[in-house]
C-alpha cells in the first residue's frame, strides 16, 4: 500500500514539475500558473496587483488582457519576461522603470485600447525586444528616439488602427524586420524610397484597409517578400507589385481593380511561386487570364462584375473557383475544360438558361441560387451521377421539362425555395437517391390528382426532407394523405 502511494506521489510529482517550475510560485495571488504563463486575463483588475513571490524562475509570459488596468509602476512586474500582454486594457501611463526587470529578456509586447498618446519612455530600456504590436488607440507623438532604438532589434512590427494618415518615416529605423503591419489606417501614399532599406530581408508585408490609391511603388524592389495584403484599399493599378520577390500569397480584394490584362500580366512573375490570389470584390468585368498560375488551387473571384463569358482562363488543376454576385448570364466557357473542379459557383449573378456542355465534367454541387433561370430542359445538365446538390432557389423557375433530371439521377439535395413552379414536375420520379427537397415559399405551388404518380417517390422520403406548401397542405401530408382520394 505504501508503495502505491509512492508511485502515485511521484506521477503527480512528475505532472507538477511539467505544469510549474520547479521552485515557483505564481507572483500574483489573483492569477493562475501554469508551464511558464502567468494568466491575468479578464480578472477585472483595475490596477497591477501586488507581487507576492520573487520566486519565479521559469515563468515567462506574462497575460493581462481584457482588464481595466490605466497604470504599470516600477516595480509590479515579475523580472526575466520573455513576453507582455496588455491587449484591451485603457492603460494610460507606464513608468519608465516599469520594465526594467525584463530589459534584457523580454521580446514580445503587445497593447491595445490604451489611453496613452505618446509611446511611453519606458520601453527605452528593452534590448532584445523582437516583437512590438500597437493596435486600437490614437498615438500622436512615436517618440522618435523609442522608436530608433527599438528598430536596432525588432523583426516584427503590427500597426493596426491608430489614427495614422501619413506614413510613419520612423519606420526606417527598422533596420531588420521581417514583417511589417500598418493596417486599418488612412495612408494614401507610401513614399517611394521608404522601405528600400528593406529590401532583401522584409517577408511579409500586411497594409490592408487604409486608403492605397495603387500597389505602392515603394515595393517594387523588395526581393524577399512571400506574403503581401494590400486589401481593403481604392487600388486600380497593380503595376508595382514585387516582381523580384517569390509571393506565395497575395491579397488584393476589396479594392478597384479593373482591368484585367493588366492584373495579368503584374501576376505573371509569380506563375512558379504564388499559391494563394484573393482577388475578390474588385471592378473586373472580365475573367483575367490566370492559366500560368499553376500553383493555385483556390480563386475566388465573387463580387466583381464580370459579365464576359467567353473571357479568361485559369489553370486547369484549379479545384475551387467562385465566381459568385457578378454579372455573368451564363456559365462562363471555359469551366467545362476544369476536370479538378467539383462545385460551380455562381449564386447572384443573371444566369437565364444553363445547358449540360456547360459543366465541368467532375461536377457534384451546381450553386445557381438568386439567378434569372425560367425553365429546365431536357438538355440542361449533363448525363452524370457524380451531381449530388442542386441549389436553384431564387429563381423565376416557372417550367421544368419531364426529363430535366433524369441525367442526375443520383442527386441527393434539391433546392427550389422560392421559385414560380405551379405544379410538381414529374421529372422527379428520376431522383431516386434524393434525401431532402426544398420547395418553400413557392407560393403559387398547387398539388392536384395529376401528381398522383409522385406518391410512392414523395412517401419514401423523410417527413422533415420534404419542405413547402401545396396551399394550405404541406406537400408531403398531401401525397401521404389526400392523394389516395385520387382516382
Amino acid at each position: 500500500m505504501i508503495r502505491c502511494q509512492l508511485f502515485l506521489l511521484k506521477i503527480v510529482c512528475a505532472f507538477l514539475v511539467s505544469v510549474i517550475p520547479c521552485g515557483a510560485n505564481c507572483p500574483y495571488k489573483v492569477c493562475d500558473c501554469y508551464g511558464s504563463t502567468i494568466s491575468c486575463e479578464w480578472r477585472g483588475l483595475t490596477e497591477v496587483p501586488p507581487l507576492i513571490s520573487t520566486n519565479y524562475i521559469g515563468l515567462t509570459e506574462l497575460i493581462f488582457d481584457g482588464n481595466n488596468i490605466t497604470r504599470i509602476p516600477s516595480s509590479s512586474l515579475p523580472s526575466g519576461l520573455v513576453s507582455i500582454s496588455l491587449i484591451n486594457n485603457p492603460t494610460t501611463t507606464i513608468e519608465d522603470t516599469a520594465f526594467k526587470g525584463s530589459a534584457n529578456s523580454l521580446e514580445a509586447l503587445l497593447f491595445s485600447d490604451f489611453r496613452f498618446t505618446r509611446i511611453p519612455d519606458a520601453l527605452l530600456s528593452l534590448n532584445k525586444l523582437q516583437s512590438l504590436t500597437i493596435y486600437e488607440g490614437t498615438v500622436l507623438d512615436w517618440n522618435v528616439k523609442v522608436m530608433t532604438k527599438l528598430g536596432q532589434t525588432v523583426e516584427i512590427l503590427d500597426l493596426y488602427a491608430l489614427g495614422l494618415n501619413t506614413w510613419p518615416d520612423w519606420i526606417q529605423d527598422f533596420v531588420i524586420l521581417k514583417s511589417l503591419t500598418v493596417a486599418s489606417g488612412s495612408i494614401s501614399f507610401v513614399p517611394p524610397g521608404a522601405l528600400a532599406h528593406l529590401s532583401e530581408s522584409l517577408a511579409s508585408l500586411f497594409l490592408d484597409s487604409n486608403k492605397l490609391l495603387e500597389v505602392p511603388e515603394a515595393i517594387f524592389n523588395i526581393t524577399s517578400l512571400e506574403n503581401l495584403n494590400l486589401s481593403n484599399n481604392s487600388i486600380s493599378n497593380a503595376t508595382w507589385l514585387p516582381r523580384r520577390s517569390n509571393l506565395t500569397s497575395l491579397g488584393l480584394q476589396t479594392n478597384r481593380i479593373s482591368n484585367a490584362e493588366q492584373l495579368s500580366n503584374a501576376l505573371l512573375p509569380f506563375k512558379d511561386t504564388l499559391n494563394y490570389l484573393y482577388i475578390q470584390e474588385n471592378l473586373l468585368t472580365s475573367v483575367p487570364n490566370l492559366t500560368f498560375l499553376t500553383q493555385v488551387g483556390s480563386l475566388d473571384l465573387s463580387s466583381n462584375r464580370i459579365n464576359n463569358t467567353y473571357s479568361g482562363a485559369v489553370q486547369p488543376n484549379l479545384f475551387s473557383l467562385d465566381l459568385g454576385y457578378n454579372y455573368l448570364s451564363a456559365v462562363p466557357r471555359f469551366m467545362s475544360h476544369l476536370t479538378s473542379i467539383t462545385d460551380v459557383r455562381l449564386s447572384s449573378n443573371i444566369v437565364k438558361s444553363i445547358q449540360a456542355e456547360e459543366f465541368p465534367p467532375n461536377t457534384v454541387t451546381i450553386d445557381l441560387d438568386f439567378n434569372y433561370i425560367t425553365e429546365l430542359t431536357d438538355t440542361s445538365f449533363p448525363e452524370s451521377p457524380k451531381i449530388k446538390y442542386l441549389n436553384l432557389n431564387n429563381n423565376p423557375l416557372a417550367r421544368i421539362s419531364p426529363l430535366a433530371f433524369k441525367n442526375i439521377p443520383l442527386l441527393l439535395g434539391l433546392n427550389l425555395q422560392s421559385t414560380k413552379l405551379t405544379r410538381l414536375p414529374q421529372t422527379l420520379s428520376f431522383l431516386t437517391s434524393l434525401n431532402r427537397l426544398d420547395l418553400s415559399n413557392c407560393n403559387k405551388l398547387v398539388c392536384t390528382c395529376l401528381e398522383k404518380g409522385l406518391k410512392p417517390w414523395v412517401t419514401s422520403l423523410f417527413h422533415s426532407n420534404v419542405i413547402g406548401m401545396c396551399g394550405a397542405t404541406s406537400v408531403y401530408d398531401f401525397f401521404t394523405q389526400l392523394s389516395s382520394a385520387c382516382p
